[in-house]
């Protein structure tokens, strides 16, 4: 997949996220089986979203998303936020980029243990092959929810780092004439 291409779709996932948040919704579950492609346009899939994740995540038998689940979600701490979903956009990202689970691990507890020490698969971290994308991956993946970026930063992060790179925020403006045609 091209640099335009994963851009586009990420931020066309991270503004759909951004709408639910501005709805007062906190996804809690993004991750790529939600994400359809229709001529160019993302359809993000919010069905099944999650009422008691805490509970899922105690089950040793989880077969859940549990790569793309947020630090605080993993070890259980009180309260989580908008920020939560923000994790999840950069694991997707990674997704995006290396077609694989971040933080996977032969065992889910060694999964949860890698999401808690943010120990990425490092045999894919060489596919990373632009600057761009590590950087919105890492920003995405502050373990602080406190000090991780909400969606809105993120996408405006996009912009400086593609107006860097490009000379002008490209999936901006592809995502502009996007919406404008729907």
């Amino acid at each position: 997949m091209s640099l335009f291409n994963i851009l586009s779709i990420f931020r066309q996932l991270t503004s759909a996220v951004a709408h639910l948040h501005v709805k007062g919704i906190i996804h809690r579950d993004v991750h790529p089986t939600r994400l359809h492609m229709n001529n160019g346009l993302l359809k993000f899939n919010t069905i099944g979203l999650p009422y008691n994740f805490k509970k899922l995540l105690k089950n040793p038998n989880y077969s859940g998303h549990v790569s793309y689940s947020a630090p605080e979600l993993i070890s259980e701490e009180r309260g989580f936020s908008f920020n939560t979903d923000t994790w999840s956009l950069g694991c997707v990202l990674y997704y995006l980029v290396t077609k694989q689970d971040p933080f996977q691990a032969d065992s889910i507890d060694q999964t949860k243990r890698n999401i808690l020490e943010l120990k990425l698969d490092e045999s894919n971290t060489l596919k990373f092959h632009n600057e761009i994308l590590q950087r919105l991956i890492y920003q995405c993946l502050e373990r602080n929810p406190e000090t991780r970026m909400t969606c809105e930063q993120i996408l405006a992060f996009q912009d400086e780092l593609e107006l860097a790179y490009f000379k002008m925020p490209l999936s901006k403006m592809h995502f502009d004439l996007i919406m404008r045609d729907t």
